[in-house]
């Protein structure tokens, strides 16, 4: 101890404003022997002070054996820089709710990654989870701040939507200007051609999103309040597409293959269900609907499942006044009263 503060003395013997702060790191160093340099005394010295400038990134803190990594929080989109206090001084050892179904829909994707594709019509996957890591978890910082009683249920990513974005339904005007969601996104080491991965730079337009995004606009007003109590997920975490670049649907793939993809899907979402203690999955779709069903009806579930019309061009149907429809199945679900 005594060496300590013969250093901590000498290193701020022309800083008389930091001595205040020098118990301070003394208790600090008696209480973990993961401080493992001068350098990272001087900078909690600093930032005890107030000081900006503090390079958090790369300081990785080892307290009682849990590597909490700082990085992820200091981003500076948009001119907003991140709330360093609040960063520093949180309870490091409390998983959110979100970092829980960030790490179960990381997990999904990486095993899903894993499997052989070789005899389906799958030529090419996509990651949204990699590659748009970074809008992803914006996302799920803006909108999923705790437990949800709805989950609108999705499929898998299109290719001009979460994609591009990492958000589903992420067509990118609604993500930038509905949202406020934009940032960078990697280029993945493969990816169709006729499917680049442009970001928040594409140009396509992702209609499915465009009339999603629509809906809950004129019905929300803003995102916070449709976020309030549900939340927006996709059964599956991967883009499957054909040598055409074509979507591969579940029924094209060989049975094996299509009930790994399909239990291990379930089982994730089974998990975010229990985490978000959610009464009512609402299926976008049929497929959607169905997985919802079965999870339910297996586990033996109180939660209620609906179904919401699907808005892609695809569907005859929603290309005759789609937003009229989804309105009247929400009204007929009751829930127009807890997204408005």
């Amino acid at each position: 101890m005594s060496d300590l503060r013969d250093v901590t003395d000498d290193r701020y013997s022309h800083h008389a404003d930091l001595q205040p702060y020098a118990d301070d790191l003394l208790d600090l160093e008696a209480h973990s022997n993961n401080f493992q340099s001068q350098t990272d005394l001087q900078t909690v010295a600093f930032n005890l002070q107030g000081q900006e400038n503090i390079d958090l990134h790369k300081q990785n803190f080892d307290l009682h054996g849990q590597n909490v990594d700082l990085w992820e929080e200091e981003v500076d989109l948009e001119g907003q820089i991140a709330d360093l206090p609040s960063v520093l001084f949180r309870p490091f050892f409390t998983e959110t709710i979100r970092d829980k179904v960030l790490k179960i829909e990381v997990k999904l994707a990486e095993y899903l990654m894993t499997l052989d594709y070789t005899r389906s019509p799958v030529k090419y996957l996509s990651n949204p989870l990699d590659h748009a890591e970074l809008p992803h978890r914006i996302f799920l910082q803006k909108y999923l701040d705790g437990e949800k009683k709805i989950i609108f249920l999705g499929m898998n990513p299109g290719p001009w939507g979460m994609c591009q974005t990492g958000i589903p339904f992420g067509e990118i005007e609604a993500c930038k200007g509905f949202l406020g969601i934009s940032a960078p996104v990697k280029t993945p080491k493969t990816f169709h051609p006729r499917r680049p991965i442009e970001g928040f730079d594409c140009k396509r337009k992702e209609v499915s999103g465009q009339r999603f995004w629509s809906l809950i606009k004129e019905v929300s007003r803003t995102p916070d309040t449709f976020f309030k109590h549900s939340f927006l997920a996709n059964h599956c975490p991967l883009a499957f597409m054909k040598e055409s670049g074509k979507n591969v649907t579940p029924p094209e793939m060989p049975k094996e293959l299509r009930e790994k993809i399909m239990t291990a899907c379930d089982s994730s979402l089974l998990e975010i269900l229990d985490l978000l203690k959610t009464d009512l999955i609402i299926g976008i779709g049929k497929f959607a609907e169905n997985r919802g069903k079965k999870i339910v009806k297996e586990n033996k579930l109180k939660t209620r499942v609906g179904f919401l019309m699907h808005p892609s061009p695809i569907n005859p149907l929603a290309n005759k006044g789609w937003n009229d429809i989804a309105l009247k199945q929400l009204a007929e679900l009751d829930v127009l009263q807890y997204i408005s």
